[in-house]
């Protein structure tokens, strides 16, 4: 066994005092890198079950930034309106389509509505659709 001399302590201490201002420095970065949480304003956090529900389905929930940048960017996306009719002639987003849904749609609609939908977005796949209604429902 190795015998410590009187100034062992004095570089133990150091050593350790290195070790933890190391890991201080170290630990921030690797917990952010690590850290997946997403914002308590994004959408996943406000909403988790329509977050769930959208992801499920191969679709995903945008926030107002994001919505934001769609909206200015060179190709905005086509917006349809889904909330009642009273809500949408008291006020919506110029150029949005309007195409309400009742709540028991929720599973499925009509052929003749779907005809309606498919109709009202149009020909081209391609382009970028952003639904919206009142409720994550």
């Amino acid at each position: 066994m190795t015998r410590l001399s009187p100034a062992s302590p004095l570089v133990l201490a150091a050593l350790v005092l290195a070790a933890l201002v190391l890991a201080a420095t170290l630990a921030p970065a690797a917990l952010r890198a690590q850290d997946n949480t997403p914002s308590p304003k994004s959408p996943e956090t406000l909403f988790p079950r329509a977050a769930w529900q959208a992801e499920r389905d191969g679709y995903r929930l945008i926030g107002a930034e994001e919505l934001r940048a769609l909206l200015l960017s060179d190709e905005p996306p086509l917006l349809v309106d889904t909330r009642p009719d009273y809500e949408f002639t008291q006020g919506h987003p110029k150029g949005a389509l309007h195409m309400p849904f009742e709540p028991g749609e929720a599973h499925g609609i009509a052929p003749d509505k779907q005809a309606a939908v498919l109709a009202l977005l149009g020909p081209d796949k391609e382009r970028t659709v952003v639904v919206y209604c009142r409720s994550p429902q």
